[in-house]
């Protein structure tokens, strides 16, 4: 009878377990382990219901909670007899699926304080029942069908995973040099609060080292292939990364992750480029990877024959393009596509040396992942090849590359030789260029140079972005480790100016050039006309004798990686003149002028460039000119005056009339405004910010130069957004150093004041009006800026 009544008291302090206060927790504690020693015999009642509250609370948030609790238990267990031992263990192992059948209602409940305790008890369950000794309770109890779908419910449930739009957000810009994330910004509990993830982890590694792991692997393995559900792909990576599961699962759930049909997921929303038409074959006359190489030595009966195969039968169907799913399918693939990519990684880290036969299998994947244009994706990618390295050995991800250079660019090689959808080839190409250094360049000419001449074909004018940014990332790896020491594009040295000490130099100069004039001999020195034949014959003679003996000096080879540059520009050209891809073509060709500066083919390309940047300045797209407006700049960089009449006279004034134009639309624009995130302002901003490169790399002078002020001159007034004022003030600036006289003299114009300036020199007129006080007020602070003058 008194057992019967201190079990009502018992039940009534079980919700104390999730009181708010660490004392009151500590209290119950106490309060229960001195039940289980004291009272165990006469209480029995009680017994379960004080060991469920002690297994509960020695997962506590608090040291002191814990630790006294855990100790409870562990001494209990090892004083018990064993009938009372055994009878406690079979009373826990009912309880333990009583909880599981009670956690999804738990779960979606409102209070999170009761989640956490129950998901603490759980794990203590796991904890008891799974150091038991042979044979254990629970994988016997697992066994029964009814059990093992109850514990993959209750995980499954716990481990419920929102998906949202911001998984299928884009890279916008990529650094494969940046660290990893540390944690997993893709995974986003659903029911459990914070910290109850990390708990539920602990459960699934918890029966992930029990005998029963190969059970609840093959159930999640059967849930995660019919139902693709990112849940059960959680749940299997947090039993893989426990480093006492077998071997032998962990390698079978690596082999479900790599299977083609579970890795390459849709991701692309939408209905799908159209069907492939007998239009649409392949140009062999281009690049034909079906081709086959015959080389035999003249003399010899089919002697030293070599053949070459690509292993592709015409019989073999054309591979479709990649297939589009529903938004809601999209977001839950790339959520299974994350979790894919870190359960590779977190594999490595637990099966260290077996890991060596899946590497070569798996590298290639996940480089794949790190060239997405996915940010959660690439960062997925990011940190499994950080795993990668780490298991292996490797200093990182550039050492691992390093080693496995061969394997690689025969993987990238077979890739593009041998399939139809070759833009896995070039992702892994571009990531395995940005990981590497100079050494790797002899690998990679003959892919770059394989690209270039597969890039021409019309079959594959849909990958012509990957193709792209291939040769963009090979440009970037070139300045990178080929850096131009000749450059010149130095700024001048600074001196000081005066107008009026340039004005008397010149007067100076015209005068010595007129006493120069008046003393010139007349012609022929006072020689007469035979004499000067004679002496015109002799020069000739002497000249054709030179002539003859002259020796022509061969030109010195041109290094390899320039010529493959200049292939990769002459591609770019054309693309830039075509409606798809032209952005990242202009791009990429003045990647490669740059890498061109000084050499000896530089002129031709920019020569050959020069039709299609006057097209894409005609046609006045906003976003394609930005990147005219680069390319146009990095050629006056390389090439100074060899354009300056063509761009003067084709170029510029597409220029001023968008700068004049625009600025009317940009007035009274302040940073709140709409306009500011529009593509209008920021073709404003970068022409603003290319004129003062271009103004002395063309060497504008005179008219040309004026309408480049005249065209700049509305950006100085207060009522434009601060960017232009301050890129207006810039090109002033720039200008005073390239041609003070010009600029001094056109923002004397602007400012039409009646202020008179006097020389020193008595000799110069005085000049009515100054570039220092406008009358136009809103001109007046960028006025001073320009000066360097205190603003008010």
């Amino acid at each position: 009878m008194a057992g019967d009544k201190l079990m009502l008291v018992t039940k009534s302090l079980i919700a104390l377990r999730t009181h708010e206060h660490h004392k009151v927790r500590k209290e119950l504690s106490v309060f229960c382990s001195r039940l289980l020693t004291e009272c165990n015999t006469t209480m029995q009642p009680s017994i379960p219901l004080a060991l469920d509250v002690l297994i509960a609370l020695s997962k506590d948030e608090y040291s002191q909670v814990s630790d006294y609790c855990a100790t409870a238990v562990s001494t209990y267990f090892s004083t018990a007899a064993k009938d009372a031992k055994n009878k406690t263990m079979d009373s826990l192992c009912e309880n333990f699926f009583t909880t599981l059948t009670c956690l999804p209602r738990v779960l979606n409940n409102v209070d999170s304080a009761r989640k956490l305790s129950t998901l603490n008890l759980l794990h203590g369950y796991i904890q008891v029942l799974g150091s038991e000794p042979p044979p254990q309770r629970v994988v016997s109890a697992l066994s029964v069908h009814t059990n093992m779908q109850c514990l993959c419910n209750a995980l499954l449930e716990a481990a419920a995973l929102d998906a949202d739009l911001t998984l299928l957000s884009t890279v916008a810009t990529r650094d494969v040099l940046a660290g990893a994330v540390t944690d997993s910004p893709w995974v986003r509990p659903r029911c459990v609060p914070a910290g109850g993830l990390r708990r539920v982890a602990a459960c699934v590694r918890g029966l992930a080292a029990t005998r029963a792991a190969d059970l609840l692997a093959d159930r999640l393995m059967q849930v995660a292939l019919q139902h693709k559900l990112p849940d059960a792909f959680l749940l299997l990576n947090w039993i893989g990364s426990e480093p006492k599961a077998p071997t032998s699962l962990i390698e079978r759930i690596l082999n479900l992750y790599i299977q083609e049909d579970m890795w390459y997921l849709p991701l692309e929303v939408g209905g799908g480029e159209a069907p492939l038409t007998s239009a649409d074959t392949l140009d062999v006359s281009v690049y034909d990877p079906r081709a086959w190489h015959r080389d035999s030595v003249p003399g010899l009966y089919e002697g030293a024959t070599e053949t070459r195969y690509t292993d592709i039968s015409y019989r073999t169907p054309r591979a479709a393009p990649p297939p589009r799913t529903t938004l809601r399918e999209a977001q839950r693939n790339m959520l299974v596509s994350c979790l894919l990519t870190e359960g590779v990684g977190m594999f490595a880290l637990t099966l260290n040396e077996h890991y060596q036969p899946y590497l070569m299998k798996v590298l290639c994947l996940v480089l794949e992942r790190i060239s997405s244009p996915y940010e959660l994706l690439h960062q997925a990618g990011l940190k499994a090849v950080g795993s990668i390295t780490a298991a292996a050995g490797h200093a990182g991800p550039a050492d691992l590359i390093r080693c496995n250079a061969d394997y690689l660019t025969n993987q990238i090689t077979r890739r593009l030789k041998k399939a139809w959808d070759c833009e896995s080839a070039l992702q892994i190409l571009s990531v395995v260029m940005e990981y590497s250094d100079v050494t790797m360049l002899d690998y990679m000419y003959g892919i770059v140079e394989d690209v270039l001449v597969q890039s021409c074909d019309k079959y594959y004018d849909r990958n012509l972005e990957s193709y792209l940014q291939v040769f963009i990332t090979f440009i970037e790896c070139l300045q990178k480790w080929f850096k131009d020491e000749d450059n010149t594009d130095s700024k001048p040295p600074e001196r000081g100016l005066d107008l009026l000490e340039d004005v008397r130099e010149y007067c100076r100069n015209q005068q010595e050039a007129e006493r120069l004039l008046n003393e010139e001999e007349p012609p022929g020195g006072g020689q007469s006309a035979e004499e000067m034949y004679r002496e015109d014959r002799a020069a000739e003679l002497d000249d054709a004798a030179d002539y003859g003996d002259a020796v022509t000096n061969e030109e010195a080879p041109v290094a390899r990686h320039l010529s493959v540059t200049a292939a990769i520009v002459r591609r770019c050209v054309r693309g830039a003149a075509g409606a798809r891809g032209a952005a990242a073509a202009l791009r990429a060709a003045g990647g490669g002028l740059r890498v061109l500066r000084g050499s000896a083919l530089l002129l031709p390309l920019v020569h050959a460039a020069w039709p299609p940047l006057v097209h894409r300045f005609e046609e006045g797209d906003p976003i394609i000119m930005r990147w005219a407006i680069e390319l146009l700049v990095t050629m006056a960089s390389v090439s100074k005056d060899f354009i300056r009449a063509r761009a003067i006279k084709e170029v510029l004034p597409h220029i001023y009339r968008f700068l004049k134009k625009s600025s009317r639309d940009s007035y009274l624009k302040d940073a709140g405004s709409s306009y500011r995130l529009s593509l209008a302002f920021a073709l404003q901003l970068c022409s603003l910010r290319a004129l003062p490169r271009l103004a002395p790399d063309l060497a504008l002078a005179r008219e040309p130069l004026e309408d480049a002020m005249h065209s700049v001159d509305p950006y100085l007034s207060k009522k434009q957004p601060k960017p232009l004022q301050a890129a207006a003030v810039k090109f002033y600036e720039t200008v005073l150093e390239y041609d003070y006289g010009a600029a001094w003299h056109h923002l004397r114009r602007l400012c039409r004041n009646d202020a008179v300036l006097r020389p020193r020199d008595p000799s110069l007129a005085p000049v009515v009006g100054t570039p220092f006080q406008p009358k136009n007020k809103n001109y007046e602070n960028n006025i001073k800026l320009i000066f360097n003058f205190e603003v008010s």
